[in-house]
């Protein structure tokens, strides 16, 4: 259960990196806080983190709806292969949000350190995992706290706290990869959920104005008549 904590959840591990997953938590346990930029846990492989940003902008800056969002689509793909931990529920992100913008992150953020010159990488299409070697660029590949990243760097904190280990079991993500995939499919859902409206006037007397209200979908088309 608490080892579970150190990382998202990872479907289809090995034994032995399920094995090796109680070396990481005492790692995670032991290592002492340290303090970085978030920019340099913002990687290439991990756009999912530029789409929760881009959420924050949408829903706190702009005033979008949280399900008319690329993060919502996102979350609501079963097929991203797991290590979604904020479910389908984009509102459980917004009160982690709250908290941070009132008490700071005081979570340490889990992150790998990789000192080789590429990273092994993978993702889940069609149930079956794809791995994908990548340019090891920073060093770095965050391990746990993709929501906490993304609310820091929208809030412009210079430095978070994390704590930087080389793991055992963990498998880096590559959400770019699969999102290059989903992601036409992730905008066409968003299509149907944009509408618009016309509005028509004509007299109906001296005084008394008929309105009719059309409003149009992908899927639908519905109106409203009401007099003024």
């Amino acid at each position: 259960m608490f080892i579970k904590l150190v990382q998202s959840p990872q479907p289809h591990l090995s034994s032995i990196k399920k094995f090796l997953m109680i070396f990481d938590f005492i790692q995670h346990k032991i290592t002492k806080t340290s303090f970085i930029s978030p920019e340099k846990l913002i990687t290439k492989n991990r756009k999912d983190i530029e789409f929760r940003i881009q959420f924050l902008k949408d829903v706190i800056d702009h005033g979008i709806s949280p399900k008319k969002t690329l993060y919502y689509q996102f979350i609501s793909d079963s097929g991203t292969g797991g290590g979604i931990d904020g479910g389908s529920d984009p509102e459980k992100f917004l009160s982690l949000f709250k908290n941070i913008q009132e008490k700071n992150i005081t979570e340490p953020l889990a992150v790998a350190n990789y000192l080789g010159k590429k990273i092994k990488t993978r993702y889940f299409l069609n149930e079956e995992k794809n791995w994908v070697e990548i340019i090891n660029e920073g060093n770095l590949q965050l391990i746990n706290g993709a929501h906490r990243l993304a609310i820091a760097y929208f809030l412009g904190m210079e430095k978070i706290p994390v704590k930087v280990y080389r793991s055992f079991s963990f498998e880096v993500p590559n959400y770019t990869e699969y999102i290059k995939i989903q992601e036409k499919n992730y905008q066409r859902n968003l299509s149907k959920e944009k509408n618009w409206f016309h509005i028509h006037k004509s007299k109906c007397g001296d005084k008394m104005y008929e309105y009719w209200i059309l409003y149009v979908t992908l899927k639908e088309i519905t109106y409203e008549r009401f007099f003024w």
